[in-house]
């Protein structure tokens, strides 16, 4: 038994190297991942990044992980103490216990706005720091991003991408020339978001920090603690965020408690009803724990809970914002009492026209449209008049003049004008200075208002990078993908064309989609016209 437990160890060891996950064996690899250390940070940030990292190895089902619970006993066993840093041969010793073939220490650094992931895996079987690994951002919301880097790098053995980095193109419909036979008809599926949680995960919805990682949750999860206070969701699933139970198998009764924080935000939306109901519960300090609805990016409604499990319907009039893009954001800033919110089955209800069949997460449009002279389709106003952003992608567009000559990329951005989108750029006019960039890491979309397509085809620049599936631009009608186009994995934008003819009178939105948090994750894109 010693022997096989060595090679399965020296197997692991080599696949770590070479850059592949370990293959299917008899026996998974048993990974235990110790709660972070917190350096100048956040106490919870370092529970966080090590949950994360539990949560994703278990996705990968490479690994048998071991239970947060679990290690908390053997740590209590060993009379260790979380809240300082285990040395390596303290690990070892805990990993004995536990059985585990590899356990995961590191800490959470914080040295003014920039926190840094470090982390180490250790061979239990030899006592040997096998890897060293660390990841830096600036943002805290995209901590799950950073963990999930250290992931990758950790256990696959490679290193980040960076845009420097060229990789072999591949011949797609998005990325076809101008005056190749465009593809008739939906190319992609629609854009969703679960306002109902029944797809039993968070499809649509963007979690920052750690309270919502156990999310959503699978029954009346406080009835099963006895609570007296029923949860009164709807279905199977919906959003509690003192619960811990994300599947039937596991535990009934199960929490996680107040202590996490963070945010949960979905997907835009454009808000086609004068009504929005939803299933609210949970804390009741509006001021720490509450839901919101954000129009344009300004918070114009709220609601929170009356500091009770079971949830009730809330009403928001929303009349006054038909036809603009909106998006809900679940907020936890508590970790104390009743530090927690609950919230399920969100509705669009009522009409100004015709009903037709709602499908949620799906961009509808009004029935008046606003002007296409409304939107700067050139962005020559040096702004992003007739856009809304979500997400810090494009938080420091347009960016003015060809920035990545000025950054000596040798592949100029062949703008029209002065302006144009450019999501690694960060020079949004003359007087800022020229090659600066924010890089490959930020995420988010960029919406256009409402427009009737008049014309047979719409031409656009684009450039950027070449992955469809996270960077793209894409034509939504009637809440269906129709069309979408990418760059080339150069900086250098190219004319491309949409044949939109069999949607002439129809109401669209021209969404540019940013995905990616690696190398040659960003868009850019120009000088719309409609011919």
């Amino acid at each position: 038994m010693h022997r096989l437990r060595f090679l399965i160890t020296s197997l692991i060891t080599l696949c770590l190297f070479i850059g592949a996950v370990a293959g299917a064996t008899e026996q998974l690899p048993t990974v235990a991942v110790l709660d972070f250390e917190s350096i100048g940070s956040e106490e919870y940030l370092g529970k966080a990044v090590a949950e994360i990292i539990r949560t994703e190895l278990v996705g990968t089902r490479n690994y048998r992980v071991v239970e947060r619970s679990q290690i908390n006993r053997a740590v209590e066993e060993q009379e260790l103490r979380m809240s300082g840093m285990i040395d390596d041969q303290s690990a070892v010793e805990i990993g004995k216990l536990l059985g585990a073939d590899l356990i995961v220490v590191g800490s959470v650094v914080r040295i003014g706005n920039a926190y840094t992931i470090n982390s180490r895996m250790i061979d239990v079987e030899t006592g040997e720091a096998q890897l060293g690994r660390n990841v830096t951002g600036t943002d805290l919301n995209l901590l799950t991003d950073m963990s999930r880097e250290l992931i990758t790098v950790l256990f696959r053995g490679g290193e980040p991408a960076h845009e420097t980095e060229e990789p072999k193109l591949v011949a797609t419909e998005e990325t076809r020339p101008v005056d190749a036979e465009e593809p008739k008809g939906p190319v992609a599926e629609p854009t969703t978001v679960t306002w109902d949680f029944e797809t039993g995960d968070l499809t649509g919805w963007e979690a920052a920090g750690d309270a919502f990682l156990n999310q959503p949750t699978y029954g009346d999860n406080p009835t099963e603690r006895r609570r007296g206070q029923p949860s009164m969701h709807q279905g199977d699933y919906w959003i509690g965020g003192f619960e811990f139970r994300k599947r039937p198998s596991d535990p009934p009764g199960r929490i996680q408690g107040d202590a996490p924080q963070g945010t949960l935000t979905s997907a835009p939306f454009l808000i086609d009803r004068p009504t929005i109901t939803f299933l609210v519960g949970g804390g009741c300090d509006k001021s720490k724990v509450r839901v919101e609805l954000l129009v344009e990016g300004q918070v114009v409604r709220t609601a929170t809970g009356r500091c009770r499990e079971s949830m009730t319907r809330e009403r928001w009039d929303v009349a006054p914002f038909q036809g603009k893009t909106a998006e809900i954001r679940l907020v936890d800033q508590s970790g104390g009492g009743w530090g927690h919110l609950n919230f399920d089955d969100l509705r669009f209800e009522g009409d100004t026209t015709p009903r037709k069949e709602y499908k949620p997460g799906a961009v509808h449009a009004k029935p008046a449209h606003p002007p296409q002279q409304e939107i700067t389709w050139d962005f020559e106003t040096g702004d992003l008049r007739g856009w809304h952003a979500s997400g810090p992608a494009f938080a420091f567009q347009p960016t003015y003049g060809d920035n990545p000559t000025a950054r000596r990329r040798a592949q100029p951005s062949k703008h029209q004008g002065d302006y144009w989108i450019g999501g690694f750029e960060k020079r949004r006019g003359p007087e800022d200075p020229a090659g600066g960039i924010q890089g490959d890491r930020p995420r988010g979309v960029l919406t256009s208002e409402p427009f009737t397509i008049g014309k047979g085809f719409i031409t656009f620049l684009i450039g950027g990078g070449c992955d469809a599936a996270k960077v793209r631009a894409e034509l939504v009608i009637g809440g269906r993908v129709v069309r979408t186009a990418t760059g080339e994995c150069n900086e250098t934008m190219k004319r491309r064309r949409w044949d939109v003819r069999e949607f002439r009178g129809k109401s669209a939105v021209i969404r540019l989609v940013d995905a990616s948090g690696g190398g040659w994750g960003h868009l850019n894109f120009d000088d719309v016209g409609f011919e």
